[in-house]
């Protein structure tokens, strides 16, 4: 998991997954309305509820916290959804500013990963170091096909 530097820099992915310990997560959009970046999910996809989740985006997982978002904020943000994904999609964007996908939008605050959090990636950074220390220039330790990064 890495930090994030801005969640601005997240507005323009067009889609990314929202990570919650409780399931695999689902597919999320984002904009960015005045200051703050907002995600909202498909309406009939797993439930995700306010609290600590991780936003993943090409293939970096960033942790964020999510917190409810107002009613009056609701159309200005319906706005910015077709803005930025009513050409591309325009089945997405009505689907994306229905009042059932009005209750999955949530702003993203971003927040330091936990202490658990940081010993897991400590542990998967060990894990892949070990498991291509032996690899040398061909790059294979288990049988996986690596670049030799002094080549």
């Amino acid at each position: 998991m890495t930090a994030i530097p801005s969640l601005r820099d997240l507005a323009s992915t067009p889609t990314a997954r929202l990570l919650t310990d409780d399931g695999p997560g689902v597919a999320a959009w984002t904009v960015v309305h005045g200051r703050d970046l907002y995600v909202r999910s498909m309406p009939g996809g797993a439930p995700v509820a306010h609290g600590r989740a991780r936003l993943l985006v090409g293939g970096a997982q960033h942790p964020v916290t999510l917190a409810e978002v107002a009613p009056e904020v609701h159309g200005p943000l319906d706005a910015a959804f077709r803005a930025k994904y009513g050409r591309r999609a325009p089945e997405k964007a009505r689907a994306l500013t229905s009042d059932a996908a009005a209750a999955t939008t949530f702003r993203l605050d971003a927040r330091r990963l936990t202490w658990a959090e940081r010993v897991a990636a400590a542990r998967v950074a060990v894990r892949d170091r070990r498991r291509f220390a032996g690899a040398g220039r061909t790059g294979r330790a288990t049988g996986d096909e690596v670049p030799c990064v002094a080549c």
